[in-house]
């Protein structure tokens, strides 16, 4: 019985260390900080094209990953099987800023999002990074403008990297808009330094935030007032949802997969700043936004050494005419000040005289102007709404502002 047992268990330890084996199989070479360039002549492509290795570090935080080689496409890299950013090779060359924990990483290159495989690397370089990530959530695309296109330009001129992640599609009054509302956040951002790789659409329904939130039935289908229930980005400019850069799937308007996109995105980024909309605000989107991110912050700190700061500022005042009106001179020049209360009755506890206010370059400003130009459809209007140029362009000020809370 005895020699059965052992018999029994030897072929149980044999089956379990060829399933761990042929498991692991596709997740390639293992290199160390030793390694810092990796010639791609000794790494194998795997089954979509990608050239894939662990990279084991000392230390957890910010690397520079820099790829040598050459492609007409926009070829992937992910880590930890997650989507981080697209690369442009026409020079040759590109480097990155990435995040990557003490001990094993998996790293892919190569995957390319869409048309043909071209891509032709010639080595791989990982080094320790002088930049940081920073991440804008945005509600709405032109939320990312309106409350932070200053701080925006600021953390750019600084050398550090801005990922802007639009949270909805935009798609309310028509799902038409959804891909033009997503081009123009992607020109307006374009004013402020920040490349359409570093815009990540996760495309869920607009209005739906609140909902994604509160509701207890996670996997239920919400469809979008447009009549929307999958997630969309703008495949024609070359835009995809975070998602299916993922899977290659769109995602349904679930909670859970609102959540686990979310989570997703800061455990892959981990920005070191993140910045959005305040819970005070009438717009449920707004105050919502707030409230996921700080539950997918919690979530990855659960996991992880992790403690970053969360910045909220307000776009919707409990005055519908606040902030006050740009002004403007008989030549068309304008004449920005600076924001008040966006609570003046003192019917909310928002402490305006503690919040922390960044000046703007005359510059900045001028680029927050052009920027806020872009969103056509929000200032000029469209079939069946009406725009709102004023209340756009009266977020051009001296200043911005937010309220950060330390993780």
């Amino acid at each position: 019985m005895k020699k059965l047992t052992s018999l029994i268990l030897s072929v149980f330890m044999l089956l379990s260390l060829t399933l761990f084996a042929s498991g692991c199989s596709d997740s390639g070479p293992v290199f160390t900080s030793s390694d810092s360039e990796i010639a791609a002549s000794s790494l194998k492509k795997d089954k979509v094209g990608a050239y894939r290795f662990r990279y084991n570090c000392d230390a957890a935080g910010y690397y520079d990953l820099t790829v040598e080689g050459r492609s007409g496409n926009t070829p992937m890299v992910k880590i930890g099987g997650k989507f981080f950013t697209g690369l442009d090779l026409k020079d040759g060359s590109a480097t990155t800023t990435i995040w990557l924990d003490k001990g094993s990483n998996s790293i892919s290159v190569g995957e390319i999002i869409s048309g043909e495989q071209d891509f032709e690397p010639s080595s791989f370089k990982i080094t320790q990074s002088t930049h940081k990530i920073c991440m804008i959530l945005a509600p709405h695309e032109d939320d990312e403008v309106l409350g932070y296109a200053g701080i925006i330009q600021q953390i750019v001129e600084r050398g550090d990297i801005v990922k802007v992640v639009l949270l909805t599609n935009g798609d309310y009054f028509g799902a038409y808009l959804a891909p033009i509302r997503i081009k123009e956040s992607i020109d307006a951002l374009s004013h402020l330094g920040v490349s359409q790789k570093d815009v990540i659409v996760l495309g869920y329904g607009d209005l739906l935030l609140e909902t994604f939130f509160g509701t207890k039935e996670t996997k239920k289908v919400q469809a979008a007032k447009s009549g929307k229930t999958e997630t969309s980005a703008n495949p024609d400019i070359g835009s995809y949802e975070y998602h299916y850069l993922n899977t290659r799937k769109h995602a349904e308007f679930t909670s859970v997969n609102f959540k686990n996109d979310l989570y997703d995105v800061i455990r892959t980024y981990r920005p070191e700043e993140i910045y959005t909309t305040h819970d005070q605000e009438w717009h449920p989107d707004h105050k919502a936004a707030y409230y996921l991110a700080d539950e997918a912050i919690n979530s990855v700190m659960k996991k992880y050494d992790y403690h970053p700061v969360l910045n909220r500022t307000v776009i919707h005042g409990e005055e519908l005419t606040w902030p006050d009106r740009l002004k403007m001179n008989a030549d068309g020049t304008y004449v920005p000040e600076a924001f008040t209360n966006p609570f003046p009755s003192g019917k909310k506890p928002f402490e305006w005289d503690q919040v922390t206010k960044v000046k703007l370059t005359d510059e900045q400003i001028r680029n927050k102007y052009d920027a806020i130009k872009e969103f056509v459809t929000q200032n000029d209007g469209g079939e069946g709404f009406s725009g709102n140029s004023e209340g756009n362009y009266a977020f051009v000020k001296t200043e911005e502002f937010y309220i950060p809370r330390q993780y």
